[in-house]
């Protein structure tokens, strides 16, 4: 009886000293989308041109002031294809560091790749179309987002692989598209997109710099 209940015990301790760790490890793993990380605010920029921010999330970050580092002294630099911008993270990590700026394929609305939506729940779900077709994604009394959707079949398969090619975004009187151009071979190095604005074409900067207003 005592052997029995010595195993008993044995078996729980190990139960508890796993859970344990599952548990740590459970808290220590970070969400990218916390909110935490973007728990601040700004202030003025330093006379050196850095970016401040002061931190609101709880946890030992909170009520300190994270300045960005000389490599990346501003969150979201003109030639963002050539300068990191400085990523603020007020969670438990209180820490800025340089990244570079792209697309947040996880981010709340955000849709990307084959494709991918992320609802305003932060849920994601594959939404597959058909190959040349236009659906709407978004329709409210006053906003419009229609999605073009290309692919190609791959051998051996029995239905088109999707993808999004172009974005058209209707509210007031406006249109907004947002499209990649069709090309024959594809070269990271040159820019392959194309904007019109109330049926006009929009140039777009290929040296990485922003559009001014």
């Amino acid at each position: 009886m005592d052997k029995r209940k010595s195993c008993v015990l044995l078996a729980f301790f190990l139960v508890f000293v796993s859970w344990e760790a599952y548990v740590v490890q459970g808290i220590n793993r970070k969400d990218p989308l916390d909110p935490a990380i973007t728990h601040y605010e700004m202030r003025p920029k330093l006379p050196s041109g850095h970016e401040q921010a002061f931190c609101l999330a709880r946890g030992k970050c909170q009520f300190k002031t994270l300045v960005c580092p000389d490599q990346c002294k501003v969150r979201k630099p003109v030639q963002n294809k050539k300068q990191k911008g400085c990523f603020i993270d007020c969670s438990s990590r209180c820490e800025v560091t340089c990244k570079w700026r792209r697309p947040r394929c996880d981010g709340y609305g955000s849709l990307c790749y084959d494709p991918r939506f992320v609802g305003g729940d932060g849920v994601m779900f594959y939404f597959h179309g058909e190959k040349g077709g236009n659906f709407a994604i978004v329709s409210d009394d006053n906003l419009q987002i229609n999605a073009h959707l290309i692919g190609t079949r791959p051998q051996g398969r029995t239905r088109d692989f999707t993808w999004v090619q172009a974005l058209s975004i209707m509210f007031d009187t406006h249109t907004l598209v947002i499209a990649a151009k069709r090309i024959s071979l594809w070269d990271d190095n040159v820019d392959a997109l194309l904007v019109r604005w109330d049926g006009a074409t929009v140039d777009v900067p290929t040296d990485g710099g922003r559009m001014e207003d």
